[in-house]
């Protein structure tokens, strides 16, 4: 798997984290209500308190901002998907319904939902940022997943012939139909625990016996 760009991380103290932390909250939440064009950077900063100037030194400007949001997140469910590795006595089923749940409940996470609700609002208007966003993000993921099929494969359960392509299927079977209805209406219902669980186990028998009768 291709390793994620990353962002070159400020030197800064304890106080300073605590102000970048406060700008990616302020960030998130005014994104989300204003919009990325309506918010300025007096809103930002009236929200989180701090100056201009420690916004400048954090992330560049507003759009390195979007960017950091971005990358915290897409990172954090990059990491829990990377510390899981397939236990060699555990069943197929068992250690694909493990990481499909690690994996949906991370990505039905509200502060989640508004980033990328943000992302496809805005995306339009900063090409280098969807390309970012997709190396940072859905890349990642899918090489990881992938590398978990073929961990899988190496435990002789399974037969894995196109990695990449089977990491595709397997997300788009956990994802698609959910993450579509939370990204079109908001005040959805969300799933609850069993509901997730439901799905991720539906999703796991689709993607390892298919719906093909059974000769």
């Amino acid at each position: 798997m291709e390793k994620a760009e990353a962002l070159p991380e400020p030197k800064i103290g304890p106080r300073g984290q605590a102000r970048r932390r406060r700008l990616l909250e302020a960030a998130i939440r005014l994104f989300a209500e204003k919009g990325f064009e309506a918010t300025t950077l007096t809103d930002l900063v009236n929200e989180a308190g701090g100056s201009r100037t420690s916004l400048y030194e954090y992330f560049g400007d507003k759009e390195g901002l979007l960017r950091a949001v971005t990358a915290e997140h897409c990172d954090q469910l990059l990491a829990d998907l990377a510390a899981l590795r397939p236990d060699p006595s555990m069943t197929p089923e068992v250690a694909l319904k493990r990481m499909g749940l690690r994996f949906v409940e991370g990505l039905m996470d509200e502060e989640a939902m508004a980033v990328l609700r943000i992302l496809i609002a805005e995306g339009s208007k900063f090409p280098e940022m969807g390309d970012f966003v997709l190396r940072r993000g859905p890349d990642s993921v899918v090489g990881r997943t992938a590398e978990y099929l073929l961990e899988l494969a190496g435990t002789g359960k399974l037969r894995i012939d196109h990695p990449e392509e089977a990491a595709r299927a397997f997300i788009g079977l956990l994802i698609g139909d959910v993450l579509l209805r939370r990204l079109i209406s908001p005040t959805s219902p969300r799933m609850s625990p069993k509901d997730i669980e439901d799905h991720v186990e539906c999703s796991v028998h689709i993607f390892l016996t298919g719906v093909r009768h059974r000769t």
